[in-house]
């Protein structure tokens, strides 16, 4: 929801320029008498009649070929009262009011530069008028050029200090310069100047919300629904707020009034399609989007909400496209672009990295905001994924509670935050970390924010923990309330900007100390994290400037793993998966949108070198299917080389391992929990560490796991490495030997001592708050 720039609705020039006309004497007195009579009336077609007869008898009198323009322009004659301002400032060229009826007819037509040009001639004629001031300000806001608005609006000021309307514009233009402060201290002259001025009032929300200060902003909205319930500015600026605030059901009856207001209004219809869509009401929301779309076929926006609801009920392949036609209609959407991007590599259509390659250097990084998590995959370039961080990150404008220096000497209270707890990577990495907890030192809380969905992994977090806590349906002001009330001493978000995230209560402050640990791979690019887990593989020295957050190194790998995970008891057969029997089984169990066509030139020029090998790749979607089946015959691999498994329940997930020779890792984002399911499975992981964290992580857990040959240095090599393995078979058996005898002992998968290096690391964050010391960077000795 794009809050808009456009200009206030303002009155017409006409007042100003009728209260001059009353000192012209070209008439005789009784016909101005009339005349003016008929105008203040609003009598227009009477006006106009009388009018038209006096240019027939006085038609050199500038004051009535200008009061025919002013009925003419009421009734909407526009050709006409062109005709007749134009003849008045033909009589009077250098009367400044014929210019500023000329100005304000052009500015209603949307012919701006003529309607500027106009009043510049009037403020040539009389500079200290401050209306005019304030009209060539007024149209330079409705034309885009705020900058040159605030000094015609601020001239005009200098000359009428306590004008409520010229200050209402100002605010307006400072708004729309990003200059929200300011926007703020000129709106609040307004209204106190007065106070049941609704459009100052939602204009000073909408300022308030840039700036972090939601309170402010709902105080203002409320105030301005007081005055007038159904005003329909305000009824989508309190949507949006609610919105924002991570209220979405509330938000609901906002914009459902403002829709009964204005039901021709496809903004509108947008905003509510935006507001079900976050209460998961997805047929009501794509219900919406369409009438947005039958009201303005145009609307970008509208078309991204449709993709949107479009990729949540799985039809990727119309979001792809409702995405492009965002961004075709708006080429400024970056956000609809990102996704666009992010659905294509989902359904592995490629021309989704020629198209990022083109926009590298500015996508994310300047225009609109918009996630990072989505391009992580497109490059390997840390210091741009941390400034797509900060920018991201800076959206929440508030400033981080600070909370006094810490005094107590109980248990250390943990909080872990995640909308990922359910049968999910999360929880089974997280799982054995949280039952190995020292529950005589730590208080251990886990913070839902997920509606609870049942399942053995679930029950098993909440067994535990000393607390579980459902926030699934709070605010993110209810979030951070409760976590004050609940005293943390240390907040940790398992999520980052993930999907389904909620960072807005951790920017608030939930917790002296905040961390970034698991759930995104690199840094969250702003301060009010203290600290991101990390070990000196995914985070390696000379990469240390691109992260912002303060380094908790562990001593192995940064991964939690739980070493009691189950693999199914069952046999396995390849036939029963569609699997050659005597072939060299190469696989990559990633999500599609991970696979590059780097990776997959690679992966095919094995295929071609060795007739015996296939490729196992995880079954996605069925576009993606398709479309990695044609690119391979695309570079002379038979598409039946390629099989895809279906998704299974972890512990036959895990036994199915057995069938394949060697995990082929994925570059951009390497493979993370699949790459520690594999090697838990016994299979050994063949990786290429890159720039970024989530380039490294494969390398981390091959180390943790002493098969530290399997890291190779660059992609010849990588290519050079699997080549020589699935060539020779005795090299496969052996290695994989190798890794069954380092499994019992494998640092990655003694969850013991990982818990216990990580609680040494939180003790050691937590001694450095109480110092009243800033973060800095922790190493965990091993």
């Amino acid at each position: 929801m794009k809050r808009s720039c456009a200009a206030f609705p303002r009155t017409s020039a006409r007042k100003a320029v009728s209260r001059l006309n009353k000192a012209t004497h070209d008439l005789p007195a009784q016909q101005l008498k009339d005349l003016a009579r008929l105008h203040t009336a609003g009598r227009m077609q009477e006006l106009l009649a009388l009018a038209d007869q006096l240019t027939e008898t006085h038609p050199r009198s500038e004051t009535v070929w200008t009061f025919l323009g002013a009925a003419a322009e009421q009734l909407g004659r526009l050709d006409l009262a062109a005709t007749a301002f134009t003849r008045a400032a033909d009589l009077q060229p250098n009367k400044a009011s014929v210019h500023a009826n000329l100005g304000a007819l052009a500015e209603r037509s949307g012919a701006y530069s003529d309607a500027i040009a106009h009043y510049s001639r009037a403020i040539g004629l009389a500079p200290r008028q401050p209306e005019y001031l304030l009209f060539r300000g007024a149209t330079r806001l409705a034309d885009g050029d705020a900058a040159n608005a605030v000094t015609d609006l601020q001239a005009s000021l200098a000359i009428a200090p306590d004008n409520a309307k010229t200050l209402r514009y100002l605010g307006q233009a400072l708004y729309c310069l990003g200059r929200f402060d300011d926007a703020g201290q000129t709106l609040e002259q307004v209204v106190k100047l007065n106070g049941r001025d609704v459009t100052a009032r939602v204009q000073l929300a909408e300022a308030y919300i840039e700036l972090g200060n939601h309170t402010k902003a709902l105080t203002h909205l409320e105030a301005a629904l007081a005055c007038n319930p159904d005003d329909t500015k305000a009824l989508m600026s309190m949507g949006t707020l609610c919105l924002i605030k991570g209220q979405a059901s509330q938000a609901m009856p906002h914009y459902t009034r403002a829709v009964q207001n204005a039901p021709t209004d496809p903004q509108i219809w947008n905003n509510l399609s935006s507001a079900q869509f976050a209460t998961g009401a997805f047929e009501q929301a794509e219900i919406s989007a369409r009438k947005a779309l039958a009201l303005n076929p145009e609307h970008a926006r509208a078309h991204h909400n449709l993709a949107n609801v479009q990729q949540q009920t799985g039809q990727l392949d119309l979001a792809v496209r409702s995405y492009q036609k965002a961004v075709e209609l708006a080429p400024t959407l970056d956000l609809a672009r990102v996704q666009m991007l992010y659905f294509k590599a989902r359904i592995c259509d490629w021309s989704a990295y020629s198209e990022f390659a083109q926009v590298s250097e500015t996508l994310g990084l300047s225009g609109e905001i918009t996630p990072p998590f989505p391009l992580l995959n497109f490059e390997d370039a840390p210091d741009r994924q941390q400034r797509r961080s900060q920018r991201y990150a800076a959206q929440w404008r508030m400033a981080r509670h600070r909370f006094d220096t810490p005094q107590h000497g109980g248990r250390l209270r943990i909080g872990y935050f995640s909308s990922d707890l359910y049968d999910h990577a999360t929880l089974t990495l997280l799982n054995g970390v949280l039952e190995h907890h020292d529950k005589t030192r730590f208080d251990i809380a886990v913070y839902g924010l997920n509606a609870p969905r049942p399942s053995a992994q679930f029950e098993r977090m909440k067994a535990a923990v000393d607390r579980f806590v459902d926030l699934h349906s709070a605010t993110d002001d209810e979030i951070v309330q409760r976590a004050r009330a609940d005293n943390l001493d240390i907040a940790i978000d398992l999520k980052g900007y993930t999907h389904d995230a909620r960072p807005g209560p951790f920017f608030a402050g939930l917790a002296p100390v905040q961390i970034n640990y698991l759930g995104y791979p690199g840094t969250l690019g702003s301060e009010s994290y203290d600290y991101i887990v990390a070990d000196d593989m995914v985070l390696p020295a000379q990469q240390r400037a691109h992260y912002s957050e303060s380094i908790l190194y562990l001593p192995h790998s940064y991964q939690p793993n739980d070493d009691n995970r189950r693999i199914a008891d069952i046999p396995v057969e390849r036939s029963e998966f569609g699997l050659p029997e005597k072939a060299v089984v190469l696989c990559c169990f990633n999500n599609s949108y991970k696979i590059t066509p780097v990776e997959f030139d690679i992966w095919m020029r094995v295929l071609r070198h060795n007739d015996r090998t296939v490729l196992w790749l995880l079954g996605d979607n069925t576009w993606a299917q398709s479309n990695l089946r044609r690119e391979a015959e695309k570079r002379g691999v038979d598409a039946s080389r390629l099989v895809f498994a279906k998704r299974v329940p972890l512990d036959q997930h895990l036994a199915r391992h057995r069938l394949a020779d060697l995990f082929l890792d994925t570059f951009n984002v390497n493979a993370h929990t699949t790459a520690s399911d594999a090697l838990y499975a016994g299979l050994p992981v063949i990786t290429r560490p890159g720039a970024q964290f989530a380039a490294r992580v494969g390398a981390s857990l091959c180390r943790a796991v002493g098969l530290t040959e399997t890291i190779t240095t660059d992609e010849s090599h990588y290519e050079e490495v699997i080549k020589e393995l699935a060539q020779d078979t005795e090299r496969r058996q052996a290695l994989r030997a190798r890794l069954a005898d380092a499994l019992p002992s494998a640092r990655l998968f003694d969850t013991a001592t990982y818990t216990q290096h990580l609680e040494a690391g939180y003790c050691a964050a937590w001694k450095n708050r109480c110092q009243d010391r800033p973060p800095a960077d922790i190493r965990v000795p091993g």
